[in-house]
């Protein structure tokens, strides 16, 4: 277990540098109205309120998530021991042989609905330091309105709209084609023109998020069912597909390619020139 000092023994060990942590530690609990606690050997300590453990069959000490003992255990000390060991907790056995490098962009990679961590003073202050360039970098980005512009002018390209009264920050670049022009699904077309160097991709994420195992399922942090079934908002809240039919159809449309602040007025001439020979290439065979 790690624990925390006081000052006079900070002083005493000479400790110049402070730790900044999140107030819910690494079992997903505050630390705080603490309560007496005793290690193996016998040591008193104290821990947190939901500091909750339970020892099992074999004498070692069981820890659960945000201290509920509904949930299965998240972290085992070994009997005799003084750390706490994460424990498996994968519901299904994992098949090493249909294993997708991109399989964890099905769910994103999120597992359940937990607490809202707030950042700490140091990672504020770092933000706050890298949020000053946000401007400059997202003026640099604008590289992508001149392709815009340029891939209109292309027959079957269907680049962004960007309305009067916005500007586009270009994570991305997105477009859509128009299959009646060019005859080709968007993966035929991503496929050929990731081909002539341009490294374009089909879709953003594969589903909507609110289809998300952990919408969808609404898996929360231990057996909470919060926010599903909270009963400070009233009704039921519940995610099925078709809730946003118009996202969900251009999602299968959508076309992506790499944009950053270094791209220059060269690097979008030479994109411009791959998408319109590939346009051009699929509107002569169609």
């Amino acid at each position: 277990m790690l624990g925390e000092i006081k000052s006079g023994l900070w002083d005493a060990l000479g400790v110049d540098v402070a730790c900044l942590s999140s107030q819910v530690n690494f079992f997903g609990f505050k630390n705080e109205n603490w309560k007496s606690w005793r290690l193996f050997d016998g040591t008193p300590v104290l821990v947190p309120e939901k500091f909750n453990t339970e020892p099992d069959s074999e004498g070692n000490i069981l820890m659960y998530p945000q201290g509920d003992r509904d949930a299965s255990p998240c972290a085992r000390m070994p009997k005799g021991g003084f750390y706490f060991d994460a424990l498996d907790r994968q519901e299904k056995p994992i098949d090493w042989g249909r294993l997708d490098p991109r399989g964890r962009a099905d769910d994103g990679g999120y597992l359940f609905l937990a607490m809202k961590y707030r950042m700490t003073e140091l990672q504020g202050a770092v933000a706050l330091a890298q949020v000053r360039k946000a401007r400059d970098m997202v003026s640099r980005r604008r590289v992508g309105d001149m392709l815009t512009k340029l891939l209109g002018e292309i027959e079957g390209i269907n680049p962004p709209h960007v309305p009067p009264w916005s500007a586009h920050s270009y994570w991305l670049y997105p477009f859509t084609i128009n299959r009646e022009v060019l005859k080709v699904s968007p993966e035929g077309f991503v496929r050929v023109l990731s081909a002539e160097g341009v490294p374009a991709s089909f879709g953003y994420i594969r589903k909507q998020l609110y289809l998300f195992r952990v919408l969808k399922d609404q898996v929360t942090y231990g057996s909470s069912r919060c926010p599903f079934d909270c009963p400070r908002y009233g009704r039921r809240i519940e995610y099925r597909e078709g809730d946003c039919p118009n996202a969900e159809k251009f999602l299968g449309e959508l076309i992506t390619i790499p944009i950053n602040e270094f791209y220059t007025n060269e690097d979008v001439n030479n994109i411009l020139r791959m998408v319109s020979k590939v346009a051009r290439y699929y509107r002569e065979k169609a």
